[in-house]
């Protein structure tokens, strides 16, 4: 099982719950309270607080994945200084995803369903051009559209694209179309790509990094609606156009996973969400202060970036099982 959990360390509560609107982003939980000392909310699921030494609230997980209560843990990667008491509720912060397998299509139907069933936030797919250890996969782009149709709540995510097999003008009609299909539920993922999707096809990694981020500013650009213009150092448009415009304004949240000195600082400039691999507290650390730093010098509102984990995870009843099974891996 992978596990996507999403939050923002900067602000005051963490809630695990399928109640926002958005991954990340505060939720609209009619129960919940601005005021610390409100009354108790009442809800039909597990409770749980993560408090540092300031006034802080609740933590909510599924009562159907009870064994997802572990998994706290991975917030001190976000929040290094909570604990676990019982507390009360506020609006949600922190979310958890699901990574789903690259085939067959009905291992994807179930996984993705399960996922919402659970009252997992969003739910993710990897854009490979060959899997592993198998080369066996079904498109990703069509596979979320497909869980679109099947699924009404979840958040539908890419874990991530590249910007070598998709030009930036049929990437973000692509968006377009998954984001009408689920009514607003799409994240469009991407990364400097990876040589296993791109070299046995013939395609070039040159420049990925610049490559990368000139292809997120055209896109937004096409998501306007309007005809654009414009020649850049890897792309160009001639009047091109891309409509109908994203069901979410002004366009859905690109989320970068960046992990290397190159791709951190164009997450500040051009990025809505980070989607690093699994790393330290420290790491983690200092690479965010580094992305909302770079936010600020393009003048950006650093906490608009909503920081994200991809780290994968073993779900059981039983914590020596979950060990034995990563010792194993």
């Amino acid at each position: 099982t992978s596990v996507v959990p999403v939050g923002n360390p900067d602000q005051t509560d963490v809630v695990v719950n399928e109640a926002s609107n958005a991954p990340g982003v505060r939720g609209s939980d009619p129960s919940a309270s601005d005021d610390p000392v409100a009354e108790r909310v009442t809800h039909p699921q597990r409770h749980l607080d993560l408090s540092p030494a300031r006034p802080m609230r609740g933590c909510i997980l599924p009562q159907s994945s009870s064994a997802l209560v572990d998994t706290v843990e991975w917030a001190h990667l976000l929040l290094p200084s909570w604990s676990c008491q019982p507390r009360r509720l506020s609006p949600i912060d922190v979310k958890f995803g699901m990574y789903g397998p690259f085939e067959p299509l009905s291992a994807i139907y179930e996984t993705a369903t399960f996922a919402e069933d659970q009252g997992l936030d969003s739910y993710w797919l990897g854009d490979r051009a060959i899997a592993f250890p198998d080369p066996d996969v079904i498109e990703a782009w069509s596979a979320l559209a497909a869980v679109a149709a099947k699924t009404e709540r979840i958040h539908l995510g890419m874990s991530v694209t590249d910007p070598f097999r998709r030009g930036p003008g049929l990437f973000a009609q692509t968006v377009v179309a998954l984001d009408h299909i689920s009514n607003g539920r799409a994240i469009p993922g991407i990364g400097v790509g990876e040589k296993v999707n791109l070299v046995p096809f013939g395609i070039s990694m040159d420049q990925a990094s610049a490559r990368m981020e000139e292809f997120i500013e055209f896109a937004k650009r096409y998501w306007t609606g309007e005809r654009i213009e414009h020649r850049g150092r890897f792309f160009e448009s001639r009047q091109g156009v891309v409509r109908p415009t994203p069901v979410q304004q002004p366009h859905p949240p690109i989320w970068i996973a960046a992990n290397s000195p190159r791709t951190i600082p164009i997450l500040g400039r051009v990025g809505d969400g980070w989607l690093p691999a699994a790393k330290s507290p420290a790491m983690y650390k200092e690479d965010l202060a580094a992305i909302r730093a770079e936010a600020r010098k393009a003048g950006r509102n650093p906490s608009s970036i909503v920081p994200g984990l991809f780290m994968y995870m073993v779900v059981a009843d039983d914590r020596d099982y979950c060990r034995k099974v990563v010792d194993d891996f």
